[in-house]
């Protein structure tokens, strides 16, 4: 007899088949959870925040309400806060050196002399040579000054020529005549106005 069983035979899912009421019981719980997966895997985004689903949004009145056009507050997607773009707190200001005047600038002679006086320490090692015009020339070298001795400037020629490469070319007023190369470091003031 084909499509009767034995009674000696057991059901395959144990001696006793599950009723049909349990099956049409789970049916509106399994699509309750069929539209809440399908509808936040087809949202696009990954919702990290969003609650998972509970026992009680399975029940037919959650289906009911899932279902409608307007969202329960169980399944509405949480409104993401406002981002703010970073604002970096405001630079603490810093006090800017005043610029040395130049209104005491005079020119004799095509050099640009600015008169300022101060004592300064001889501090290159070796000393420096004092020439007998803003030039580096072997031929106006009219003396020198070991390094550490003091010295009393009377002016700086602006204008005159580089001794060195990348070394500037102010020179300094020792005397009538004598003056002695001011690149950065070479004389340190010990008293006087401020450093150029």
């Amino acid at each position: 007899m084909l499509g009767h069983r034995s009674a000696d035979r057991p059901h395959r899912y144990g001696q006793n088949p599950p009723p049909i009421g349990f099956a049409l019981a789970l049916m509106p719980i399994l699509l309750a959870v069929a539209l809440l997966g399908a509808g936040c895997s087809f949202s696009g985004k990954k919702n990290a925040a969003s609650p998972a689903p509970t026992a009680a949004a399975a029940t037919p009145t959650a289906l009911a309400l899932s279902t409608s056009s307007t969202p329960s507050p169980a399944t509405a997607a949480p409104t993401p806060a406002p981002v703010r773009p970073f604002t970096p707190p405001p630079a603490t200001p810093r006090a800017t050196p005043a610029p040395t005047p130049v209104s005491n600038v005079r020119t004799e002679n095509g050099l640009q002399i600015q008169d300022e006086q101060f004592l300064g320490r001889v501090a290159t090692p070796g000393g420096v040579r004092i020439r007998s015009a803003p030039d580096a020339t072997a031929a106006n070298v009219v003396g020198s000054i070991p390094e550490g001795v003091l010295v009393t400037v009377e002016g700086k020629v602006l204008n005159g020529a580089e001794a060195e490469p990348g070394k500037g070319t102010v020179w300094y007023i020792v005397g009538p005549k004598q003056y002695i190369y001011g690149a950065e470091g070479y004389v340190l003031r010990v008293s006087g106005t401020p450093a150029r």
